[in-house]
């Protein structure tokens, strides 16, 4: 666990001192289903080619509707395509879930694939398809909103 947060945080870093072009580099995202989940996301973004972008970050997700109100902490690492306005992402996640000492814990691997479109002044819209391997339900549809600064 130890050396999972390390690589993320060496990651993290690494971003910050990369050049930013085009693309603003922060984004937030609040995501709901409607029906058993609600998510916060934060992502760094970096230009890689024209049409390609990296993206790290993490999310807080909050289940209600199944899974006795679980709490998730989940980073991801992902891709971004197109653009300026019209996106498609892609990525891989791992959900740790947070729970007290001796519960028995859901832990599990993810992918991401989403499609994002993005106003000039940074508003955001996002529909996305969360799918976990080892987690009941396997998939997660979500609807978001957020701001890309």
């Amino acid at each position: 666990m130890r050396a999972f947060i390390f690589i993320f945080l060496c990651l993290f870093f690494v971003n910050v001192l990369v050049g930013q072009n085009s693309l603003r580099p922060n984004t937030i995202i609040v995501e709901s289903n409607f029906i058993a989940t609600l998510s916060f996301s934060y992502d760094r973004h970096v230009p890689v080619k024209e049409k390609i972008g990296v993206s790290f970050g993490g999310d807080y997700l909050m289940g209600v509707g199944f899974g006795h109100g679980s709490h998730w902490l989940a980073p991801e690492a992902g891709l971004l395509f197109f653009g300026p306005k019209h996106f498609l992402e892609t990525g891989v996640m791992y959900a740790f879930e947070m729970g007290s000492e001796g519960e028995s814990k859901e832990n599990s691997p993810g992918l991401r694939f989403a499609y994002r479109f993005q106003s000039n002044k940074g508003s955001i819209l996002r529909a996305t398809a969360n799918i976990f391997f080892d987690i009941d339900p396997i998939f997660v549809p979500a609807f978001g909103v957020g701001y890309n600064f």
